[in-house]
Protein backbone atom coordinates (compact mmCIF):
# COMPACT_ATOMS: atom_id res chain seq x y z
CA UNK A 1 0.00 0.00 0.00
CA UNK A 2 1.38 3.46 -0.82
CA UNK A 3 1.45 6.71 1.03
CA UNK A 4 -1.23 8.05 -0.94
CA UNK A 5 -3.48 4.59 -0.27
CA UNK A 6 -2.35 4.76 3.08
CA UNK A 7 -3.47 8.20 3.53
CA UNK A 8 -7.16 8.22 2.17
CA UNK A 9 -7.41 5.13 4.35
CA UNK A 10 -6.67 6.11 7.60
CA UNK A 11 -9.15 9.66 6.43
CA UNK A 12 -11.84 7.38 5.72
CA UNK A 13 -11.88 5.29 9.24
CA UNK A 14 -11.47 8.86 10.58
CA UNK A 15 -14.38 9.85 8.81
CA UNK A 16 -16.49 6.79 9.33
CA UNK A 17 -15.30 6.91 13.47
CA UNK A 18 -16.99 10.29 13.94
CA UNK A 19 -20.34 9.10 11.34
CA UNK A 20 -20.43 6.16 13.98
CA UNK A 21 -21.01 8.17 16.95
CA UNK A 22 -23.17 10.91 15.31
CA UNK A 23 -25.34 8.30 13.81
CA UNK A 24 -25.98 6.99 17.72
CA UNK A 25 -29.70 6.04 17.90
CA UNK A 26 -30.57 6.44 14.58
CA UNK A 27 -32.30 3.21 12.01
CA UNK A 28 -29.95 1.69 9.12
CA UNK A 29 -31.24 3.47 6.81
CA UNK A 30 -30.99 7.37 8.25
CA UNK A 31 -27.35 6.14 9.85
CA UNK A 32 -26.04 4.87 5.46
CA UNK A 33 -27.20 8.34 4.63
CA UNK A 34 -25.65 10.47 7.36
CA UNK A 35 -22.09 8.60 6.50
CA UNK A 36 -22.90 8.85 3.18
CA UNK A 37 -23.70 12.71 2.88
CA UNK A 38 -20.85 13.40 5.44
CA UNK A 39 -18.19 11.27 3.46
CA UNK A 40 -19.75 13.77 -0.20
CA UNK A 41 -18.84 16.82 1.95
CA UNK A 42 -15.61 15.82 2.85
CA UNK A 43 -14.66 14.58 -0.53
CA UNK A 44 -16.77 16.78 -2.77
CA UNK A 45 -16.67 20.19 -0.78
CA UNK A 46 -19.95 20.91 -2.77
CA UNK A 47 -23.72 20.03 -1.05
CA UNK A 48 -25.75 19.31 -3.75
CA UNK A 49 -26.79 15.59 -3.88
CA UNK A 50 -25.74 14.73 -7.01
CA UNK A 51 -21.86 16.13 -5.92
CA UNK A 52 -22.43 14.00 -2.59
CA UNK A 53 -23.74 11.00 -5.24
CA UNK A 54 -20.93 11.27 -7.14
CA UNK A 55 -18.21 10.83 -4.66
CA UNK A 56 -19.15 7.76 -3.37
CA UNK A 57 -18.12 5.76 -6.07
CA UNK A 58 -20.79 3.87 -6.33
CA UNK A 59 -21.68 1.52 -9.14
CA UNK A 60 -25.85 2.51 -8.46
CA UNK A 61 -27.14 4.64 -10.64
CA UNK A 62 -26.70 8.11 -9.48
CA UNK A 63 -30.08 9.27 -9.82
CA UNK A 64 -31.18 6.34 -7.57
CA UNK A 65 -28.07 7.01 -4.94
CA UNK A 66 -29.78 10.65 -5.13
CA UNK A 67 -33.29 9.38 -4.05
CA UNK A 68 -32.36 7.45 -1.69
CA UNK A 69 -29.96 10.06 0.56
CA UNK A 70 -33.20 12.42 -0.52
CA UNK A 71 -36.10 10.13 0.76
CA UNK A 72 -33.82 9.13 4.22
CA UNK A 73 -32.86 12.97 4.90
CA UNK A 74 -36.67 13.73 4.56
CA UNK A 75 -38.53 11.13 6.63
CA UNK A 76 -37.77 12.42 9.95
CA UNK A 77 -36.51 15.25 11.53
CA UNK A 78 -32.76 13.99 12.98
CA UNK A 79 -31.05 17.61 12.97
CA UNK A 80 -31.61 17.93 17.05
CA UNK A 81 -29.87 14.80 17.76
CA UNK A 82 -27.24 15.31 15.39
CA UNK A 83 -26.78 18.74 17.48
CA UNK A 84 -26.54 17.42 20.45
CA UNK A 85 -24.21 15.07 19.82
CA UNK A 86 -22.21 17.29 18.32
CA UNK A 87 -21.78 19.41 21.65
CA UNK A 88 -21.56 16.19 23.80
CA UNK A 89 -18.58 15.55 21.72
CA UNK A 90 -16.91 18.45 22.19
CA UNK A 91 -17.64 19.05 25.79
CA UNK A 92 -14.77 17.94 27.20
CA UNK A 93 -12.86 20.97 25.76
CA UNK A 94 -15.26 23.48 26.94
CA UNK A 95 -13.60 25.06 30.00
CA UNK A 96 -15.38 28.09 32.31
CA UNK A 97 -14.29 30.74 30.78
CA UNK A 98 -14.49 29.43 26.86
CA UNK A 99 -16.77 31.79 24.45
CA UNK A 100 -19.95 30.63 22.95
CA UNK A 101 -20.40 32.45 20.10
CA UNK A 102 -24.23 32.74 19.20
CA UNK A 103 -24.89 33.89 15.45
CA UNK A 104 -27.89 34.18 12.82
CA UNK A 105 -27.01 33.99 9.65
CA UNK A 106 -29.21 33.76 6.16
CA UNK A 107 -29.04 31.27 3.22
CA UNK A 108 -30.91 32.94 0.04
CA UNK A 109 -32.51 30.98 -2.19
CA UNK A 110 -33.55 33.40 -4.33
CA UNK A 111 -35.25 31.54 -7.02
CA UNK A 112 -36.76 28.85 -5.25
CA UNK A 113 -40.67 28.55 -5.32
CA UNK A 114 -41.40 25.20 -3.96
CA UNK A 115 -38.92 24.25 -1.16
CA UNK A 116 -40.97 23.57 1.83
CA UNK A 117 -41.75 26.14 4.71
CA UNK A 118 -39.64 29.01 2.61
CA UNK A 119 -39.62 31.94 4.01
CA UNK A 120 -38.37 35.88 3.79
CA UNK A 121 -34.93 37.12 5.18
CA UNK A 122 -32.91 39.83 5.17
CA UNK A 123 -29.26 39.15 3.12
CA UNK A 124 -26.74 40.02 5.28
CA UNK A 125 -24.77 40.90 2.87
CA UNK A 126 -26.87 43.20 0.49
CA UNK A 127 -29.82 44.07 3.54
CA UNK A 128 -32.13 42.93 0.74
CA UNK A 129 -35.05 40.88 1.96
CA UNK A 130 -35.11 37.63 -0.37
CA UNK A 131 -36.47 33.72 -0.02
CA UNK A 132 -34.52 31.81 1.88
CA UNK A 133 -34.11 30.28 5.73
CA UNK A 134 -32.71 31.32 8.70
CA UNK A 135 -29.71 29.62 10.23
CA UNK A 136 -28.76 29.38 14.00
CA UNK A 137 -24.78 29.17 14.54
CA UNK A 138 -23.34 28.72 17.66
CA UNK A 139 -19.74 28.34 17.50
CA UNK A 140 -16.53 28.19 20.90
CA UNK A 141 -13.42 29.31 20.83
CA UNK A 142 -10.79 31.04 23.48
CA UNK A 143 -10.09 34.35 24.06
CA UNK A 144 -6.78 35.27 22.06
CA UNK A 145 -7.02 31.06 20.39
CA UNK A 146 -7.16 31.26 16.54
CA UNK A 147 -9.39 27.43 17.26
CA UNK A 148 -12.75 27.18 16.69
CA UNK A 149 -15.52 24.48 17.59
CA UNK A 150 -18.32 24.48 15.52
CA UNK A 151 -21.19 23.37 18.23
CA UNK A 152 -24.53 23.64 16.73
CA UNK A 153 -26.06 24.42 13.24
CA UNK A 154 -30.13 24.96 12.86
CA UNK A 155 -31.69 25.69 10.35
CA UNK A 156 -35.06 27.51 10.37
CA UNK A 157 -38.11 29.08 9.27
CA UNK A 158 -40.75 31.59 11.19
CA UNK A 159 -43.31 29.80 7.91
CA UNK A 160 -43.09 26.51 9.72
CA UNK A 161 -46.01 25.64 12.33
CA UNK A 162 -42.88 23.71 13.80
CA UNK A 163 -41.00 26.16 14.68
CA UNK A 164 -42.82 28.32 17.56
CA UNK A 165 -40.86 31.66 16.61
CA UNK A 166 -37.13 32.59 16.69
CA UNK A 167 -37.52 33.29 20.55
CA UNK A 168 -38.20 29.58 20.59
CA UNK A 169 -35.36 28.56 18.23
CA UNK A 170 -33.16 30.30 20.61
CA UNK A 171 -34.61 29.04 23.95
CA UNK A 172 -34.36 25.86 22.62
CA UNK A 173 -30.59 26.13 21.41
CA UNK A 174 -29.11 27.71 25.39
CA UNK A 175 -31.24 24.58 27.03
CA UNK A 176 -29.66 22.30 25.01
CA UNK A 177 -26.26 23.32 24.97
CA UNK A 178 -26.34 24.58 28.39
CA UNK A 179 -27.37 20.93 29.88
CA UNK A 180 -24.69 19.09 27.74
CA UNK A 181 -21.87 21.40 28.48
CA UNK A 182 -23.32 21.53 32.33
CA UNK A 183 -23.00 25.36 32.31
CA UNK A 184 -19.88 25.98 31.49
CA UNK A 185 -19.12 28.58 28.75
CA UNK A 186 -19.78 32.60 28.55
CA UNK A 187 -22.24 33.20 25.88
CA UNK A 188 -21.45 36.38 23.77
CA UNK A 189 -24.00 37.53 21.51
CA UNK A 190 -24.27 40.56 18.92
CA UNK A 191 -27.45 43.12 18.82
CA UNK A 192 -29.72 41.18 17.17
CA UNK A 193 -29.99 39.03 20.92
CA UNK A 194 -30.46 42.57 22.83
CA UNK A 195 -33.78 41.13 23.95
CA UNK A 196 -35.41 40.79 27.40
CA UNK A 197 -36.52 36.93 26.41
CA UNK A 198 -32.47 36.54 26.02
CA UNK A 199 -31.26 37.99 28.82
CA UNK A 200 -34.31 36.26 30.94
CA UNK A 201 -33.75 32.85 29.67
CA UNK A 202 -29.76 33.28 30.23
CA UNK A 203 -30.91 34.25 33.87
CA UNK A 204 -33.12 31.46 34.43
CA UNK A 205 -30.39 29.09 33.20
CA UNK A 206 -27.54 30.74 35.41
CA UNK A 207 -26.02 31.27 32.80
CA UNK A 208 -22.68 34.08 32.10
CA UNK A 209 -22.76 36.39 29.07
CA UNK A 210 -21.71 39.30 27.28
CA UNK A 211 -24.48 40.77 24.86
CA UNK A 212 -23.99 43.86 23.12
CA UNK A 213 -26.30 46.76 23.39
CA UNK A 214 -28.86 48.61 21.19
CA UNK A 215 -27.77 52.05 21.77
CA UNK A 216 -31.59 52.99 22.93
CA UNK A 217 -31.49 49.82 25.56
CA UNK A 218 -33.07 51.23 28.67
CA UNK A 219 -30.89 50.75 32.11
CA UNK A 220 -30.60 51.75 35.30
CA UNK A 221 -27.99 53.30 36.99
CA UNK A 222 -26.65 55.61 39.59
CA UNK A 223 -28.23 58.63 38.56
CA UNK A 224 -31.75 57.07 37.33
CA UNK A 225 -33.00 55.38 33.85
CA UNK A 226 -31.63 56.34 30.92
CA UNK A 227 -30.27 54.65 27.07
CA UNK A 228 -26.73 52.82 27.40
CA UNK A 229 -25.43 55.42 24.80
CA UNK A 230 -26.67 58.22 27.17
CA UNK A 231 -25.23 57.13 30.60
CA UNK A 232 -21.99 58.70 31.46
CA UNK A 233 -19.08 56.18 31.69
CA UNK A 234 -15.17 57.20 32.59
CA UNK A 235 -13.22 56.24 30.18
CA UNK A 236 -10.29 55.63 32.41
CA UNK A 237 -8.37 52.87 30.54
CA UNK A 238 -6.29 52.48 26.97
CA UNK A 239 -5.57 49.26 25.00
CA UNK A 240 -4.68 48.16 21.51
CA UNK A 241 -6.87 45.16 19.74
CA UNK A 242 -6.66 43.54 16.87
CA UNK A 243 -9.75 44.23 14.62
CA UNK A 244 -10.89 42.09 11.95
CA UNK A 245 -13.21 42.55 9.17
CA UNK A 246 -13.57 41.07 5.98
CA UNK A 247 -10.74 38.53 6.51
CA UNK A 248 -7.75 41.30 7.22
CA UNK A 249 -6.50 42.15 10.59
CA UNK A 250 -5.48 45.66 12.17
CA UNK A 251 -4.40 47.12 15.30
CA UNK A 252 -6.57 49.66 16.75
CA UNK A 253 -5.89 51.71 19.88
CA UNK A 254 -9.30 51.55 22.04
CA UNK A 255 -10.47 53.91 25.13
CA UNK A 256 -12.77 52.06 27.39
CA UNK A 257 -14.42 52.06 30.68
CA UNK A 258 -17.24 50.62 32.40
CA UNK A 259 -20.13 51.48 35.26
CA UNK A 260 -22.71 49.26 36.73
CA UNK A 261 -26.20 49.09 35.74
CA UNK A 262 -29.16 47.20 36.19
CA UNK A 263 -31.35 45.45 33.03
CA UNK A 264 -35.44 46.24 33.87
CA UNK A 265 -37.25 44.04 36.10
CA UNK A 266 -34.03 42.53 37.18
CA UNK A 267 -32.34 42.45 40.76
CA UNK A 268 -29.00 41.91 39.64
CA UNK A 269 -26.16 44.18 38.99
CA UNK A 270 -24.42 44.06 35.81
CA UNK A 271 -21.74 45.63 34.07
CA UNK A 272 -21.96 48.37 31.06
CA UNK A 273 -18.42 48.18 29.57
CA UNK A 274 -18.41 51.04 26.99
CA UNK A 275 -15.89 51.05 24.13
CA UNK A 276 -14.75 53.94 21.71
CA UNK A 277 -12.55 53.25 18.71
CA UNK A 278 -9.64 55.63 17.78
CA UNK A 279 -10.61 55.41 14.25
CA UNK A 280 -14.81 56.11 14.97
CA UNK A 281 -17.20 54.14 16.43
CA UNK A 282 -18.55 52.75 19.72
CA UNK A 283 -19.03 49.56 20.96
CA UNK A 284 -21.82 49.02 24.20
CA UNK A 285 -21.46 45.75 25.91
CA UNK A 286 -23.04 44.48 28.89
CA UNK A 287 -22.27 41.31 30.89
CA UNK A 288 -23.19 39.64 34.29
CA UNK A 289 -19.75 38.19 34.05
CA UNK A 290 -18.11 38.90 37.94
CA UNK A 291 -15.18 41.20 36.83
CA UNK A 292 -13.52 44.26 38.90
CA UNK A 293 -13.00 47.62 37.08
CA UNK A 294 -9.69 47.22 36.42
CA UNK A 295 -7.63 47.36 33.24
CA UNK A 296 -7.36 43.74 32.61
CA UNK A 297 -10.88 42.71 33.72
CA UNK A 298 -12.40 44.77 31.76
CA UNK A 299 -10.26 44.65 28.13
CA UNK A 300 -11.12 40.66 28.77
CA UNK A 301 -14.83 41.43 28.56
CA UNK A 302 -13.97 43.63 25.51
CA UNK A 303 -11.43 40.60 23.72
CA UNK A 304 -14.51 38.51 24.52
CA UNK A 305 -16.70 40.19 22.84
CA UNK A 306 -14.76 40.24 19.66
CA UNK A 307 -13.67 36.63 19.75
CA UNK A 308 -16.95 36.79 17.99
CA UNK A 309 -15.47 38.30 14.90
CA UNK A 310 -13.68 34.80 14.36
CA UNK A 311 -16.59 33.30 14.27
CA UNK A 312 -17.61 35.59 11.14
CA UNK A 313 -14.75 34.15 9.66
CA UNK A 314 -16.01 30.11 10.41
CA UNK A 315 -19.19 31.20 8.63
CA UNK A 316 -18.15 32.53 5.79
CA UNK A 317 -15.73 29.37 5.08
CA UNK A 318 -18.70 27.03 5.97
CA UNK A 319 -20.96 28.82 3.39
CA UNK A 320 -18.16 28.90 0.96
CA UNK A 321 -16.79 25.80 1.26
CA UNK A 322 -19.76 23.52 1.35
CA UNK A 323 -21.47 25.79 -0.85
CA UNK A 324 -24.25 26.20 1.48
CA UNK A 325 -26.62 28.39 -0.71
CA UNK A 326 -26.63 25.74 -2.97
CA UNK A 327 -28.67 23.63 -1.04
CA UNK A 328 -31.93 22.17 -3.17
CA UNK A 329 -33.92 19.31 -0.58
CA UNK A 330 -37.59 19.99 -0.95
CA UNK A 331 -38.42 18.64 2.59
CA UNK A 332 -37.69 20.71 5.61
CA UNK A 333 -37.15 17.68 7.47
CA UNK A 334 -34.03 17.11 4.95
CA UNK A 335 -33.16 20.60 4.80
CA UNK A 336 -32.91 20.85 8.95
CA UNK A 337 -30.80 18.03 8.84
CA UNK A 338 -28.51 18.61 6.02
CA UNK A 339 -27.32 22.08 7.73
CA UNK A 340 -26.82 19.72 10.54
CA UNK A 341 -24.48 17.88 9.00
CA UNK A 342 -22.58 20.62 7.25
CA UNK A 343 -21.95 21.96 10.68
CA UNK A 344 -21.05 18.44 11.52
CA UNK A 345 -18.59 18.42 8.98
CA UNK A 346 -17.04 21.85 10.11
CA UNK A 347 -16.79 20.38 13.46
CA UNK A 348 -14.91 17.21 11.87
CA UNK A 349 -12.26 18.95 9.84
CA UNK A 350 -11.66 21.27 13.51
CA UNK A 351 -12.10 18.77 16.02
CA UNK A 352 -10.99 15.29 14.70
CA UNK A 353 -8.31 17.28 12.10
CA UNK A 354 -7.68 20.53 13.62
CA UNK A 355 -7.13 19.90 16.99
CA UNK A 356 -6.20 16.69 17.75
CA UNK A 357 -2.58 16.36 18.85
CA UNK A 358 -2.18 12.62 17.43
CA UNK A 359 -3.34 13.33 14.20
CA UNK A 360 -0.94 16.11 13.55
CA UNK A 361 1.45 14.56 11.01
CA UNK A 362 -1.95 13.05 9.04
CA UNK A 363 -3.08 17.28 9.60
CA UNK A 364 0.51 18.35 8.24
CA UNK A 365 0.21 16.12 5.19
CA UNK A 366 -3.72 17.40 4.41
CA UNK A 367 -1.95 21.45 4.93
CA UNK A 368 0.56 19.96 2.49
CA UNK A 369 -1.80 18.89 -0.40
CA UNK A 370 -3.76 22.05 -0.09
CA UNK A 371 -0.37 23.76 -1.52
CA UNK A 372 -1.60 27.19 0.26
CA UNK A 373 0.47 29.77 1.32
CA UNK A 374 1.87 29.21 4.60
CA UNK A 375 0.74 32.96 5.72
CA UNK A 376 -2.58 31.94 4.97
CA UNK A 377 -2.30 28.52 6.81
CA UNK A 378 -1.39 30.17 10.06
CA UNK A 379 -4.35 32.67 9.74
CA UNK A 380 -7.05 30.35 8.85
CA UNK A 381 -5.82 26.80 8.71
CA UNK A 382 -9.23 25.14 8.21
CA UNK A 383 -9.76 26.03 4.71
CA UNK A 384 -6.46 24.55 4.16
CA UNK A 385 -7.20 21.43 6.30
CA UNK A 386 -10.58 21.08 3.98
CA UNK A 387 -8.49 21.40 0.39
CA UNK A 388 -6.31 19.31 1.55
CA UNK A 389 -9.02 16.87 2.40
CA UNK A 390 -11.28 17.04 -0.51
CA UNK A 391 -7.65 16.56 -2.70
CA UNK A 392 -6.73 13.46 -0.96
CA UNK A 393 -10.12 11.96 -0.92
CA UNK A 394 -9.76 12.84 -4.80
CA UNK A 395 -7.19 10.80 -5.63
CA UNK A 396 -9.07 7.35 -4.89
CA UNK A 397 -11.38 5.64 -7.17
CA UNK A 398 -13.05 3.06 -4.52
CA UNK A 399 -16.05 3.43 -3.08
CA UNK A 400 -17.39 4.64 0.15
CA UNK A 401 -19.13 1.27 0.87
CA UNK A 402 -16.51 -1.31 0.70
CA UNK A 403 -18.19 -4.41 -1.13
CA UNK A 404 -18.75 -7.28 1.21
CA UNK A 405 -16.30 -10.49 0.47
CA UNK A 406 -17.81 -13.18 -1.64
CA UNK A 407 -19.36 -16.37 -0.13
CA UNK A 408 -16.64 -19.08 0.48
CA UNK A 409 -16.66 -21.78 -2.08
CA UNK A 410 -15.57 -24.02 1.16
CA UNK A 411 -18.07 -26.56 2.16
CA UNK A 412 -19.19 -25.50 5.82
CA UNK A 413 -19.46 -29.28 7.84
CA UNK A 414 -22.09 -28.66 11.27
CA UNK A 415 -21.73 -31.82 13.70
CA UNK A 416 -24.32 -32.33 15.67
CA UNK A 417 -24.49 -31.95 19.42
CA UNK A 418 -23.67 -34.97 21.83
CA UNK A 419 -24.34 -35.81 24.91
CA UNK A 420 -22.53 -34.34 27.63
CA UNK A 421 -19.62 -36.70 28.93
CA UNK A 422 -19.52 -38.63 25.68
CA UNK A 423 -16.81 -39.33 23.50
CA UNK A 424 -16.67 -39.07 19.27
Amino acid sequence: MGDDAKLVYRLKAQIRHFAAGLCTGLTAAASRAVSEVLYGLCKGGDIKLTSIGRALKDRTKLENIVERISRNLSKKDMSKSLNRWLVAGTSRRIGQDTVLVVDQSDVQKRYARSMEHLGRVRDGSSGKIGNGYWNLNIVATDVGSSDVLPLWGELYSISSPRCGGENAVITNAFREVSSELGGRGIWVMDRGFDRGHVFKELLGLKQRFVVRLVGNRRLRWRRGVDSARDIAVAMRFRAEIVKRRNGRERLEKIAFGSVLVRLPGVKEWFRLVKVRFERGGTLLLVTNVEIKATLKDVLWVVRAYISRWRVEETIRFIKQNYKLEDIRLRSYNGLRNMMALVMACASFVSLKLGLRARLQILTRKLLDASQRVQNIIKDFKYYAIADGLKEVLSSTSKPWREPKPPPSPQMTIRFAPTAAGSLM
